[in-house]
This record gives structure tokens, sequence and C-alpha cells, in this order.
């Protein structure tokens, strides 16, 4: 009867010990996300990244950053999440009048390595953010950074940088470019890019007054 007890006992432990595993919260980091666009002379208009199909990053005009080493574009700081497994973004180049999309697996052990980075490279010391390069050539790469907030200004021998995707290809897809004629009418004015093949430029309307002379 006694063995009956402690298989039974036995066996309650080890599904409330399961449970309790299985019910666990994945860990959360508060990185920062980086979106590169470029290389100089293709600029682009990031149109949607995310992460997940459950989080995303403010975007908009980039024309350079992605030829830096490590790409360089404006970052946007977010709530604590966890590590994400995917990402897809879609992406307009105005010297190619092309959008393109593109969905990104991350390392399976994505978790693990952040994990592990953040042990390396303690927060507040270093600031730890994605950094998404997206090309007016339709590629796209992405890496992680862990900038160093103690050392001094201009000193980066002690951040962390590495590779995650490199030399990936978006998909051409289907869109309307007539939103960004004006803006791609102003990059083939200011000499950013040269007049794209069919291109019909189209001048931005004045702006009215909000008041009339007479009054």
């Amino acid at each position: 009867m006694r063995n009956d007890w402690a298989v039974r006992l036995g066996s309650l432990l080890l599904v409330v010990v399961v449970l309790v595993g299985c019910s666990r919260e994945p860990e959360r980091y508060d990185f920062g996300v980086a979106v590169a666009g470029g290389p100089k002379g293709w600029p682009v208009w990031v149109e949607d990244v995310h992460f997940d199909d459950r989080w995303g990053v403010p975007v908009g005009a980039i024309d350079s950053g992605y030829e830096n080493t490590p790409p360089t574009g404006p970052v946007a700081r977010m709530s604590p999440k966890p590590p994400p497994q995917t990402i897809f973004a879609r992406w307009f180049s105005y010297r190619t009048q092309t959008f393109y999309e593109i969905h990104l697996a991350l390392p399976d052990d994505m978790a693990q390595q952040v994990a592990r980075w953040y042990r390396q490279y303690p927060r507040p010391d270093y600031l730890h953010k994605f950094v998404v390069g997206l090309s007016g050539t339709g590629e796209a790469k992405v890496l992680w950074r862990a900038s160093c907030l103690s050392c001094e200004w201009g000193d980066f021998s002690q951040d962390f940088l590495t590779t995650l995707i490199e030399g990936a290809r978006g998909q051409e897809v289907e869109g309307d470019p007539y939103p960004y004629v004006y803006q791609t009418t102003d990059y083939v004015d200011e000499g950013v890019i040269p007049l794209p093949d069919g291109f019909q430029r189209e001048e931005m309307p004045p702006i009215k007054s909000w008041f009339s002379e007479e009054q």
C-alpha cells in the first residue's frame, strides 16, 4: 500500500512540475528596432515591418544607412517583448518604382541567444536592438547589436554585433506607386536618383492659405 501511495505521489508531483513549466511566460527583453534603408542613391519608403505577425514598428522614408557597417537607421524603443521568430517587411523603391515583400525566419534558438547576449552585455550598460536593413535594390538583412552606453562617445570597441540574416531577396509584388509621385519628383530634382523609366513627373500643388486676403 505504501508503495502505491509513493507512486501516486510521485506521479502527481511530476504533473505539477510539467504544468508549471508549460505555463511559464517567455522571458521578455527591452530591445529596440532600427530600420535601415538606402544605400545612398536608392531611397525607400518602408510601409510595414512586423514581428511574429503581432507587433510592428513605425516606418517611412529612409534614404541611407544600409551601406554602413553596421547598418544605421531610426530606432524605435519597444516595451519588453519575447524575442521574435519571424519578420515580415514591405517596402517601396523610389529608384525603380518597385514594391518588395519578404518573410524572414530567425534562428530557432533565438530566445537562447538573446538571453546569452543580455548576460554578456547587461543593461543598463548596453542598449540592445534588432537592425533590419531593406535596400532599394530589393535585398534585406537582419543583425543584432548591443551598443555600449557606458563607453566614451565614439568608442565602439566594446559594442557587440552579429549577423542573423544576410543576402535575402525580397519578392517583387503589386502596388500603386502614385502615392509616392511627389517624393519621387523631389528626389529626381535633387539629383538623388535618375528619372525612373516611364515615370511621369508631377509637382506638388501649391498649398492655399487658410485665410483669404480680404479678411
